[in-house]
């Protein structure tokens, strides 16, 4: 994989942004949106802000590009509106219960920000909200780097984060994240995208598929019970691929999938995304455990989006690939401990194609 610059010891100095103009400023600091790619591949366009991927188009035709992800044509949209839009989100992507967790003997309460006991997503002032500094840039790839002080939202050690987005081949985005603390500490970063493939009103046209037989079994609140459960014969079964306009599937999905390993590739199938409209096909390939499936039932938006659009629910489908919710609490998941010096190291690939032609459409 790519060679990450040194982590930093202190705060970055202006580099490769220093020529660009700023789309905004948050908590007093300019943010700057990133292009990434060339006309005749995919292109992505990067904040800083919360490490976003704000847009990313895919060409499907002789002139024509296919947005795919959900994000605001105006920055100042994001801090107010936005469900996590592009973001990374951490330190500890996913729910974590009870207030907190114990680590090495040692109680750390956390920051709640969904309901009277829950951490989501690393807390209210989790890395989707925070500027990233530019450590590395070229045509097709950045580096974006934070550093998240000891007791951040109550988690411990001080921890150095980058995130390297890349174009990779014909059309791969390839998303990898390294991390590295001063105390032992938990460590979970995802890529919170929705994805629409066609620019519908609704991912309901989709199918999705997933390369999973078992599941984590959660309580009404989606905290994890602890219970690993066979997907087979349940509305979870994604083993085939599904339209998610089945009854099974329609309606409040955010789930996750425990993901099948099996030879010795480091990068292995998650999930496969499909829109018989566009033609286009996402599959998600990824060094982690887990894959939290949301279908953005909760979008509820009064100011447009990309390309003019309103969102509503299900405008867009989340594949946040992960260690397992609430990991630091349940013994029997695999564990996101990174120990003191120890490299945090998550890659992964979202590859699209288009390999029949579309039945509508560009």
């Amino acid at each position: 994989m790519s060679v990450f610059p040194p982590f930093a010891e202190g705060p970055v100095p202006a580099g490769p942004t220093r020529h660009l103009p700023p789309v905004g400023q948050y908590g007093g600091r300019d943010v700057h949106e990133i292009t990434l790619g060339t006309a005749e591949g995919p292109e992505a366009r990067i904040l800083t802000w919360g490490a976003v991927i704000r847009d990313l188009t895919i060409p499907v035709g002789p002139g024509h590009r296919q947005g795919v992800v959900l994000g605001f044509d105006r920055f100042a949209d994001y801090p107010v509106h936005s469900p996590y839009f592009g973001a990374v989100v951490g330190r500890y992507a996913n729910r974590i219960s009870g207030g907190g967790f114990r680590l090495g003997g040692t109680w750390h309460a956390l920051d709640r920000n969904e309901g009277s006991d829950v951490s989501l997503h690393g807390g209210s002032d989790g890395f989707s909200s925070r500027v990233w500094d530019v450590l590395d840039l070229s045509p097709d790839s950045v580096t974006l780097g934070l550093i998240s002080p000891d007791g951040d939202q109550g988690f411990p050690g001080r921890l150095s984060v980058q995130c390297r987005y890349s174009l990779v081949g014909r059309a791969t985005l390839r998303v990898e994240f390294r991390a590295q603390a001063t105390l032992e500490t938990v460590v979970n970063l995802s890529q919170h995208s929705y994805f629409n493939l066609d620019g519908s009103s609704a991912i309901d046209g989709h199918s999705l598929r997933v390369w999973s037989d078992t599941h984590t079994e959660v309580g009404p609140d989606l905290i994890p019970t602890g219970r690993v459960l066979p997907v087979a014969g349940t509305d979870l079964d994604l083993r085939r691929a599904r339209l998610l306009s089945d009854p099974g599937l329609c309606g409040a999905l955010d789930q996750n999938f425990v993901l099948r390993r099996r030879g010795p590739a480091r990068l292995q199938r998650a999930a496969r995304l499909i829109s018989p409209l566009s033609g286009l096909r996402l599959t998600v390939l990824t060094t982690k455990p887990g894959l939290q499936v949301y279908d953005g039932h909760l979008i509820r938006l009064s100011v447009p989006g990309l390309r003019g659009q309103i969102y509503g629910a299900r405008a867009g489908l989340c594949l946040e690939t992960q260690f397992f919710p609430d990991s630091p609490n349940q013994p029997g998941f695999p564990p996101a401990r990174l120990a003191a010096g120890d490299i945090y190291d998550h890659v992964t690939d979202y590859v699209f194609d288009r390999p029949a032609a579309a039945k509508s459409g560009p």
